[in-house]
């Protein structure tokens, strides 16, 4: 009854302090009606350009809007239109803080990047006349205040028009950027002028070209035409891509170099026996070269066990009607390629392309939309380094635009923008949270309930977090009654009545064992002795240790355990960082004088440690022994004193005969 009425009444507490606080702050009303707060943040700004869209039918497009972080949380939005390239500063708060414009040096924007210490713009122009005078490809590298350091430029290289029906990406590693895009190629024996990829490597620090692979060959040289769309990574000293091919191959295929680029070369310097290793992740269903292939690749990453790729695709096997989402890879272990699909859509709206994005090494954001879509829903998931889904999905309203999503802040964060202005801002943080929306313990007016994406998610069950303190979460609303352990993303806790209780230090049980807690956190570096409804046990680094035995200590002594557990019918020696003991009964007896057997031998015991400076006659069950520093003398003849005379022994024992 005191329990409760304790409980009750920081209820009421809890409701009376900050009922009005909650309904202004939250926007609840007390009828219950709420109103929805928009998961987004909107900024007006003098550029007018619109972003493009992600999702595409046949071929890709190059990216033409970039968000990047620029440190302490701020960020910068790269923006071409056409013509020209824009670049605005935002603050953490989505805040302008500048902007400047950026002359592109040849007409074609192809792409921009962020690199290490500096920006780097690659522009184009098409070559209709085929001449192998002509600078296609343009590299400009700037400084991060926009300052101009220099550029250099591809010419030679077998294209017609830059960039063409695919995109460009980048990647920067020792020393080096690369490049993968794509061109049509110079007019064929047949009339066309195909298409295929594109791979550049780029000295950043003497900015000169070292390697450029522009030729028609075969996939063994990383070459795929159709390429509707290119991704580019290193792994270690390798260039590993990706490619959605219409022809040569038909796939999503992974594409890894043998060759290693930190040499300054990707393709000059590959023999006969340094062919990339190409390894088709979807095949796809259709002729050779018919450009309809009813797939969309969305994003890359090389993970510590896996390549990763994001995209959408019909069942390709079936002759599906539909686009689903789905992940695909290979593992590192042992090669073996895998599907994952993300969705299984039927019937509706279609899955888009997708975007991935690293949180870290082992969690990874999936987002895609539906086609035709007009309330805007945006479904997003995560995934582990291997490419399985490790959340469920949760869905936003919101857009997708080219603008590849960034890490920033704890949160994953990209923008739309139109032609007047409008700038929007979307995110989600790591625990699915949508940028702007409700989320956590709101109260109600009459309870605390936990919100997700500005909805109550009576599926919710853990820790959640108020201005009050972390609170057990059962089914969407505080449980009260909970006491036991509970984890969130800092760790495991312990949970008095609801609310984490900082002051208890002992055991606790979850579903994975018995822990150690010291001030309502669990404590991995405790090592000792700990005590629980059931008695005293052995913890070690936090966790009960059911595979020890030997001695421990606590407030009130040392003690022999077995096994993990305090064995109080334990009599003989045990060892420790100080020494051999004499256990009776379990515990230290530092009241035994005499003989005592370990696996080792017999020894003599001072007040119930072994006693290296005793000599001399010793008893135990079996009958008189001569003892010679603190050991029994098996090698000892000759005569030994005790409290009744003098004594013969032989071979260390009594000898009556």
């Amino acid at each position: 009854m005191v329990k409760n009425n304790i409980i009750n009444g920081c209820k009421k507490l809890m409701a009376g302090i900050c009922a009005t606080a909650a309904i202004a702050a939250m926007g609840i009303l007390t009828d219950n009606n709420s109103i929805i707060a928009k998961a987004q943040i909107n900024r007006n700004s003098d550029i007018q350009a619109e972003t493009s869209r992600h999702t595409y039918y046949r071929w890709a497009d190059t990216t033409k809007s970039y968000l990047t972080d620029i440190g302490n949380g701020n960020m910068m939005r790269v923006q071409a239109d056409g013509s020209d390239i824009y670049v605005e500063y935002y603050d953490s708060q989505y805040n302008i803080t500048g902007s400047r414009q950026i002359n592109p040096e040849l007409p074609v924007f192809g792409g921009f990047y962020n690199g290490s210490d500096a920006y780097y713009i690659v522009t184009g122009q098409e070559n209709p006349d085929e001449s192998d005078d002509v600078e296609c490809y343009r590299i400009t590298k700037y400084d991060k205040s926009w300052n101009r350091i220099g550029s250099v430029g591809l010419d030679n290289c077998n294209t017609y028009v830059p960039f063409d029906a695919g995109s460009l990406r980048m990647t920067e590693s020792d020393g080096y950027l690369l490049i993968r895009t794509c061109h049509t190629m110079y007019q064929s024996s047949d009339g066309y002028h195909h298409q295929a990829n594109v791979t550049i490597q780029v000295d950043v620090n003497k900015m000169q070209i070292t390697d450029s692979f522009t030729d028609i060959m075969n996939v063994g040289y990383g070459y795929v035409s159709h390429s509707f769309n290119q991704f580019i990574r290193t792994d270690g000293n390798k260039i590993v891509a990706v490619d959605h091919g219409d022809a040569y191959p038909r796939s999503v295929v992974l594409v890894e170099y043998q060759t290693d680029f930190t040499t300054g070369q990707f393709i000059s310097n590959m023999g006969w026996q340094d062919h990339c290793k190409a390894t088709d992740l979807l095949k796809i269903a259709g002729g050779i070269g018919n450009n309809t292939t009813y797939v969309n690749v969305g994003g890359f990453e090389v993970t510590d066990s896996a390549y990763i790729v994001a995209a959408t695709s019909i069942d390709q096997e079936n002759d599906g009607d539909y686009y689903n989402a789905c992940i695909l890879g290979k593992s590192k272990k042992d090669g073996h390629t895998f599907i994952n699909w993300l969705t299984d859509i039927k019937e509706g709206y279609a899955a888009t392309n997708p975007y991935m994005v690293k949180i870290n090494d082992n969690k990874y954001f999936v987002m895609w939309s539906y086609g035709n879509d007009t309330t805007g829903t945006i479904d997003y998931t995560y995934i582990d380094a291997d490419g399985n889904q490790i959340s469920p999905i949760y869905s936003m309203n919101g857009e997708i635009s080219d603008c590849e999503p960034i890490y920033i802040n704890g949160s994953v964060v990209w923008y739309t923008s139109d032609n007047k202005g409008n700038v929007t801002f979307y995110g989600v943080d790591d625990n699915g949270n949508v940028l702007g929306s409700r989320n956590g313990l709101i109260y109600d007016g009459e309870d605390w309930v936990y919100y997700h994406n500005d909805n109550p998610d009576d599926s919710y069950t853990g820790l959640a977090l108020n201005e009050y303190g972390w609170w057990y979460v059962s089914n969407g609303h505080i449980d009260w009654d909970y006491t036991g352990m509970a984890a969130n993303e800092y760790g495991w806790w312990y949970v008095s009545n609801g609310t984490i209780d900082w002051s208890y230090t002992g055991m606790a049980a979850n579903d994975f064992g018995w822990w150690y807690i010291r001030n309502g956190a669990l404590d991995l570096s405790y090592t000792g002795m700990a005590s629980n409804d059931y008695g005293w046990w052995y913890i070690r680094n936090g966790a009960l240790d059911l595979s020890y035995t030997g001695m421990a200590s606590n407030d009130y002594g040392w003690w022999y355990m077995t096994n993990g557990v305090l064995d109080l019918s334990y009599t003989g020696m045990a060892l420790n960082d100080y020494g051999w003991w004499y256990m009776t009964n379990g515990a230290l007896d530092l009241s035994y004088t005499g003989m005592a057997l370990n696996d080792y031998g017999w020894w003599y015991m001072t007040n119930g440690v072994i006693d290296w400076n005793y000599t001399g006659l010793a008893r135990n069950d079996f009958g008189w022994w001569y003892i010679t520093n603190g050991a029994l003398d098996l090698s000892y003849t000759g005569m030994a004193l005790n409290d009744y005379g003098w004594w013969y022994m032989t071979n260390g024992a009594l000898d009556l005969s």
